[in-house]
């Protein structure tokens, strides 16, 4: 119990169902019909994971459903994959009787072999997981994107009944590990399944500047994140004082709009907001900044890397984990000082800022692919 071992995903579902299967006849008959099951009000990581995920999932082995609340923008491209999905309305507190009944009726028509829940925080889809539990489905995973504390004593009581319905806990870096024992939340059966990426498909530097109305010559400081304060998105807008007459650019929306425009004075900040097309633009940057010190193993970090720009990232939390210091991007203290110290080296030395950007394309394409991940 609690030992951790690189799996994919797939070898994880395959891992419960023999293991559910043993002296009985078979549950593995193809197509497995594997329910994931989200709960977001925003499209983000999780969503593009899972999204990740369905375009590389053998459709003759699994049978994909979405489940969950969900954005406008995640329905959208659930439908282009041609995968069915029911959307459910906003879970409204911890004790909404018709949200339960809604989400266990979804999960007993959807009938699943597996339940899949990508849990956006540590106490997401709890009545989804209930109905899962309750209806005794060959096979319960759930994957903990951010481990998350609790705000009550009911709610750690409630996840702690709910784990012991779990089969595996899907964790996607070992700093997750490391939070969800921290906090209690640890399940005895884990598996690290990092998290992956398709290689982006990008415009060039001068297009991508075109389209965000950049001059060919600045230097470009970006990031691209939810606009939420535990986010760091002003340290983006710290670490470009050090360059002379840089543009900042943050892709991304959130509650920290008008805060960040408001402490950005005497820097030229650009705040595109939210786009389905913000992996396109990334070679409009000159660095990729992502201060963040307590995030899991952000997306973004490794569609920078993967675009061949080099990254900046905070010395904690799981992007620490994806970043060799020196190597494949700068590891730095998520404070204004450290941000601008590590922006300014690469500015100012080009040479270096390639080599980092050429193997962090390599680690990318070696480690973190979809095809590894699923």
């Amino acid at each position: 119990g609690g030992d951790v071992t690189a799996l994919g995903t797939l070898e994880v579902y395959r891992k419960v169902l023999d293991a559910r299967s043993q002296g009985t006849r078979p549950i593995l008959k193809s197509p497995v019909r594997v329910v994931y099951f989200v709960e977001g009000y925003t499209f983000g990581g999780v969503e593009r994971h899972l999204l990740h995920l369905l375009d590389v999932l053998d459709r003759d082995r699994f049978d994909p459903m979405v489940l969950g609340v969900m954005a406008d923008e995640l329905e959208q491209e659930v439908k282009a994959r041609d995968v069915p999905l029911v959307r459910l309305d906003r879970i409204r507190g911890n004790v909404d009787v018709r949200g339960f009944v809604r989400a266990a009726r979804a999960v007993h028509e959807a009938r699943p072999v597996v339940f899949h829940a990508m849990l956006s925080h540590s106490y997401a889809a709890q009545y989804a997981l209930m109905a899962a539990i309750a209806m005794r489905t060959p096979a319960v995973v759930i994957t903990a994107h951010l481990p998350t504390p609790s705000d009550s004593r009911l709610q750690e009581h409630l996840r702690r009944w709910l784990l012991r319905g779990v089969d595996v806990q899907v964790l996607p870096s070992e700093w997750t590990r490391s939070e969800l024992s921290r906090m209690g939340q640890l399940h005895l059966s884990t598996e690290v399944v990092a998290n992956g990426i398709a290689l982006p498909t990008l415009l060039s530097r001068e297009e991508a500047r075109e389209k965000l109305g950049i001059s060919p010559t600045a230097k470009v400081i970006g990031g691209s994140m939810r606009l939420v304060d535990w986010k760091r998105p002003e340290l983006v807008v710290e670490a470009a004082r050090a360059v002379p007459d840089a543009v900042v650019v943050v892709l991304g929306e959130g509650p920290e709009d008008e805060r960040l425009r408001s402490l950005a004075g005497g820097v030229d900040l650009r705040l595109p907001g939210f786009r389905l097309d913000a992996v396109s633009l990334l070679l409009a940057f000159d660095v990729l900044v992502h201060p963040c010190p307590t995030d899991n193993q952000p997306l973004a970090v490794l569609e920078a890397m993967a675009a061949g720009v080099p990254v900046v990232v905070a010395d904690e939390g799981g992007a620490a984990l994806l970043v060799d210091d020196g190597r494949t991007g700068l590891v730095a203290p998520a404070t204004p000082e450290g941000m601008s110290a590590a922006v300014d080296r690469l500015i100012g030395e080009p040479g270096l800022a390639q080599r980092l950007a050429a193997a962090g394309r390599a680690e990318v394409s070696a480690r973190f692919s979809t095809e590894t991940m699923t």
